[in-house]
């Protein structure tokens, strides 16, 4: 055979054939772009109102306002019943000694009598004859030796010191 010859030029379109079976759904075809938005449209009538909803959750607590005046003194009341007796305190420490007091009022001379007598001096008695007196002495004549109040009584022939009033030991001869 011989070699193939040039493609010859397009003849003339058919007639259309007779309508086919119609075939089988093709797949779905991929969603197309969002088209434009529409116009808006006119306002709805009003609702009817809703239902009532339930009782919320209480609310955080508010701040702490700024403190106010200090209000009237209120009347006093009346006064309440007596309380039990304490127990009784110790007793506190003894106190100094006070100052000596002034020497009392020399007293009124005696009746005369042959009986004891009393002198006074300062310091011990040192005379068995009361030169200074006026008389002898006789056994029971008591002397207060004013400088340390020491009382002291005559026996036959000298003083001996009885007591003394401040309470301290008779000095020894």
């Amino acid at each position: 055979m011989g070699e193939a010859g040039d493609q010859g030029p397009t003849g003339d379109t058919g007639a259309q054939g007779p309508p086919s079976a119609q075939g089988m759904q093709g797949d779905k075809g991929m969603q197309g772009d969002q088209g434009m938005p529409g116009e808006q449209g006119e306002e709805g009538e009003r609702g009817s109102p809703g239902y009532r909803g339930s009782k919320g959750l209480p609310g955080d607590k508010g701040m702490q306002g700024d403190q106010g005046p200090t209000g009237d003194t209120g009347a006093q009341g009346p006064p309440g019943d007596k309380g039990m007796e304490g127990d009784q305190g110790m007793p506190g420490e003894q106190g100094e000694e006070g100052e000596r007091g002034p020497a009392g009022y020399r007293g009124s001379k005696g009746l005369p009598g042959s009986g004891n007598r009393w002198y006074s001096g300062a310091g011990t008695p040192t005379v068995t004859a009361p030169t200074a007196y006026g008389n002898a002495f006789l056994e029971g004549d008591m002397y207060l030796g004013t400088t340390a109040q020491d009382v002291y009584m005559y026996g036959t022939s000298a003083w001996s010191c009885l007591l003394s009033l401040d309470a301290t030991a008779c000095p020894t001869s």
